[in-house]
């Protein structure tokens, strides 16, 4: 979902990667809030189409057990 928004950098390609992205949106109040602008202005990319959000639903079943 990410991707399709452009903001591949928010993609952490490691566990190290997710937890200094955790930390920088966490600690540089100027980082967070650019991506929260980008995300607002961009989530019609996915939210206006059926397959996102029926990719999440698919993924968020499967991750939770029955």
């Amino acid at each position: 979902m990410l991707t399709l928004m452009g903001l591949d950098e928010l993609v952490a390609p490691s566990p190290e990667a997710y937890v200094e992205l955790a930390l920088r949106l966490g600690s540089d109040a100027q980082y967070r809030d650019r991506m929260r602008e980008t995300v607002t202005q961009r989530s019609a990319l996915i939210f206006d189409q059926s397959e996102p959000v029926r990719a999440l639903e698919e993924f968020l079943l499967s991750a939770v057990p029955e």
